[in-house]
């Protein structure tokens, strides 16, 4: 399976919130590996605008913004499940480890469509630095059609800086414990936040809802974005700024700001946003998404999935064909439990 970027195939569900959080030095940190060549389109034609790619995950930080690929799972699991029932009509003697097996194999066999989402931050500085924290002490080589003479000791990073990304900006992006992406701006002194504009390409439609969330509507999911937490620390003391979305459509482009109350403009400003990818090693679904009045987040689908799926849960082993899942994620997009939930089959 191949997608518009080199990408490892495994699954991702974004689910977004708001929140606050730090490097984490855990293994399970999301780790940022640079791209030194090796990441080429279906063509296999450089991508040098692509910089970073989230290790086993859909995300690609790239020159001008950000790109999620995800999957939809959803006919090939119809399909699958099809294709099982034929099986075990057929062989009476096939056992749960021989199902389990065969829905693996049929995953290679089967195809998915997949979908890029893209954040782009208009009218952000074309000669920006970037600051890369916590290098790893391994590293990949490369040999792939692209660069079949290699490409070796690619690094990777537990955080990324883009240093004055906007006048006096600088978006940093890291991953919480979880292993989930984060990002904030981070505003400097008399720095105008005004200049932070976002464009989602990829969606089918973008807007905000009467609780003041930016929903992204995609031909694979409906995404929540929560309102960000803004705040300033001064004297040690964190003070929370109000902060709203300002949605515009212009000639079929979404456009996304940030609508901000009075702050020190003498002090550093944070935009806080979260957005994380859940999931494991073979198709899983999202069927649905909530969040409750402290605002933590729960999702709940499907999945195929015997990693990445449950922590701290009701039933911590892949039990069937296919599970359902349950995970709830706090305002900081830290996972506090998923669990698997189903019986032998589907």
């Amino acid at each position: 399976m191949k997608f518009l970027f080199y990408i490892f195939c495994l699954m991702t569900i974004p689910v977004f919130g708001q929140g606050q959080a730090k490097v984490s030095d855990k293994s399970n940190a999301i780790k940022f590996l640079e791209n030194r060549g090796q990441i080429a389109d279906r063509n296999f034609e450089p991508r040098p605008d692509v910089l970073f790619h989230a290790e086993g995950k859909g995300i690609y930080l790239k020159d001008n913004g950000i790109t999620y690929v995800m999957v939809d799972s959803t006919d090939a699991a119809k399909t699958m499940l099809k294709r099982l029932e034929v099986e075990r009509s057929e062989d009476l003697s096939l056992d749960n480890n021989g199902i389990f097996n065969l829905g693996v194999e049929l995953t290679k066999e089967i195809s998915f469509s997949t979908h890029q989402l893209s954040m782009v931050f208009k009218g952000m500085n074309s000669e920006f630095s970037i600051k890369k924290t916590s290098k790893s002490r391994d590293y990949l080589n490369y040999y792939m059609e692209q660069c079949p003479e290699g490409v070796q000791k690619v690094y990777s990073y537990q955080q990324i800086t883009y240093q004055n990304a906007y006048d006096g900006i600088d978006i940093q992006f890291f991953g919480n414990e979880a292993g989930d992406l984060k990002y904030d701006y981070i505003i400097a002194p008399f720095a105008d936040p005004s200049q932070i504009k976002l464009e989602w390409l990829g969606a089918d439609s973008v807007f905000i809802n009467n609780k003041g969330d930016l929903i992204v509507d995609n031909q694979v999911k409906a995404f929540r974005e929560n309102i960000p937490k803004v705040y300033q620390l001064i004297e040690n003391d964190t003070l929370l700024i109000e902060a709203h979305y300002k949605l515009e459509h212009l000639a079929g482009h979404y456009y996304v700001s940030f609508d901000l109350g009075k702050y020190d403009p003498e002090n550093s400003l944070i935009i806080d946003p979260w957005i994380t990818n859940y999931g494991g090693e073979n198709p899983d679904g999202v069927r649905n998404i909530s969040t409750d009045n402290l605002g933590n987040v729960l999702v709940t689908g499907y999945t195929y999935s015997t990693l990445e799926i449950s922590e701290d849960g009701h039933m911590d082993v892949f039990g069937g064909v296919i599970d359902g899942f349950v995970a709830k994620f706090n305002p900081l997009g830290e996972r506090q439990w998923g669990t698997y939930y189903g019986a032998s089959n589907t």
